[in-house]
Parts: C-alpha cells; sequence; structure tokens
C-alpha cells in the first residue's frame, strides 16, 4: 500500500480532529476517537485505541510520540466519515475561502460589557456550523479601538491565535467542542482586555462602522470586518488579497426564519 503524501496527513488530521470535535451529543470525545481508530485498524483496549489517535492528530509533530497514518486506505477511512458527517454542517471552507462572522458580534464592546456578558462577545449563540476542508482555521479581521479616557484611537488587525496561548480550531460553531473558534475568540477578548487591566488606558472595541463618526469613518485605512477562515502560516495580510469573501445574507434570512 503507497504511504500517504504530506498532504495528504495534514489533510486527514485536521479531519480526524474535526470529527472528534463535531461528535454527536450521545458520545464523549473519547468515545469518538475510539469509534475513528477501530474504522482505521487499531486494536487492543480503548484506552490504548485512543492514545493513538491522539498521536495522530498532536499539534506538535516534532514529538516523539507523534504518529502519521500508514497508508493511503487510512486516508479513504477518514476522508468517507468526514463527508458522512459534513452533511450537518453550514459551510466548508475551501482554502483562500473567508466567512464574515460580524453579524453575529455587537457594534462595540467594553471590558465591564464583556464580563457582564459572561465573558463572551458573541451576541448569540445561533451562528453557523463552519469546518474547514483542508486545514485548521482563525477568527481574524480588523478592529478600532478606542481609549475611553483620552479618546485616542487605533486600527488594528486582530486574531483568535495567540502567540502559543490561544491555538488554532478545527471548527466554529460546533459550541459542544469548548476548543471551538467560538470560545478561542473570546478568550482572545479576554487577554485582550487584560492586557489593559494594570495600565491607564481604558478601551472600548469597534467592531462596526456603526460605531464610529462619519468622520472617523472617511479616515479608516482598514475596512472593519471579521471573519473565519483557513489558516497558512506566512504572510497573511498578503494572502488576505485572494481570499474569496462567502455572502450569507440568504443562509441568515434561511436560519432566520425557522
Amino acid at each position: 500500500m503507497a504511504a500517504p503524501t504530506l498532504k495528504q496527513q495534514e489533510r486527514a488530521r485536521t479531519r480526524i480532529r474535526q470529527l472528534v470535535a463535531s461528535k454527536p451529543d450521545t458520545k464523549t470525545r473519547t468515545q469518538e476517537k475510539i469509534r475513528i481508530g477501530r474504522k482505521l485498524g487499531y486494536s487492543g483496549k480503548d484506552k490504548n485505541i485512543s492514545r493513538s489517535v491522539d498521536r495522530l492528530i498532536m499539534q506538535n509533530r516534532s514529538s516523539p510520540s507523534a504518529r502519521n497514518l500508514s497508508s493511503d486506505s487510512q486516508v479513504r477511512i477518514v476522508d468517507r466519515a468526514w463527508y458522512s458527517r459534513t452533511k450537518n454542517t453550514d459551510f466548508i471552507l475551501k482554502s483562500n475561502q473567508q466567512l464574515s462572522v460580524l453579524q453575529y458580534l455587537p457594534v462595540s464592546i467594553t471590558a465591564d460589557q464583556f464580563l457582564a456578558n459572561n465573558e463572551t462577545v458573541w451576541t448569540t449563540r445561533n451562528v453557523p456550523k463552519i469546518l474547514f476542508r483542508e486545514k485548521t482555521g482563525i477568527v481574524r479581521g480588523n478592529i478600532v479601538t478606542i481609549d475611553q479616557n483620552d479618546g485616542t484611537s487605533d486600527e488594528r488587525v486582530l486574531l483568535s491565535v495567540f502567540r502559543g496561548i490561544i491555538p488554532l480550531a478545527a471548527t466554529f460553531g460546533y459550541l459542544e467542542n469548548k476548543n471551538d473558534l467560538y470560545y478561542l475568540f473570546n478568550k482572545r477578548i479576554k487577554l485582550f482586555f487584560q492586557y489593559y487591566g494594570d495600565s491607564n488606558i481604558d478601551p472600548i472595541i469597534i467592531f462596526k462602522e456603526s460605531g464610529l463618526t462619519e468622520e472617523e469613518i472617511q479616515n479608516l485605512r482598514l475596512e472593519l470586518k471579521m471573519f473565519v477562515s483557513d489558516y497558512k502560516p506566512g504572510n497573511i495580510s498578503e494572502r488576505e488579497e485572494f481570499l474569496n469573501i462567502l455572502f450569507v445574507d440568504n443562509y441568515l434570512q434561511r436560519r432566520n426564519r425557522h
């Protein structure tokens, strides 16, 4: 049997993570790993099968514990399981695609408002379920921050991933998965406010232009937006020019009718 290519290995690892993250409500993450492991041909005690799957999908590929799929037939098994699971997924993002999630965020938010909202920046839990076809993903966008003390403002790019503290993720909108981008972005916002906690700066984050004056809008250098997309290491700002925005107005209208 032919050994999988590096690209096939990476795609399979992502899809196994997504299968675990999007498990049925009736199963635990460990049970889902055991189910996948048995499909891949692993045998023995359940805990050993679960551990073998953990080694397949671990992020640190340089670890001596990391393992790879041994055959392209195993890749096909993962692909079949993944395609079956995606029947209940709202969107599957291809490489270089992005999906706006700005409509699920407030116009603006302060640290006090964030805390009062149980440390969540999102305005709803009724968000689309998103998987990534090839890789893991991020929440990324442009914001304006305004110091409420002196009125100074700044434009910046905000990423959900942060300095090894907040990782990439395999899903968005699978709220049973605590490693979902929905929750990881909350952690990023919390870190943002904590960074200024011991300073004299009291920032408000502006997500939407309706939170700015006409003059401030005219002076913007960056378009205010927030989206979910796959992640590739390298110069993200260059990639952004090639990303295709997926407009979801029709989807949102259908969803709101239910």
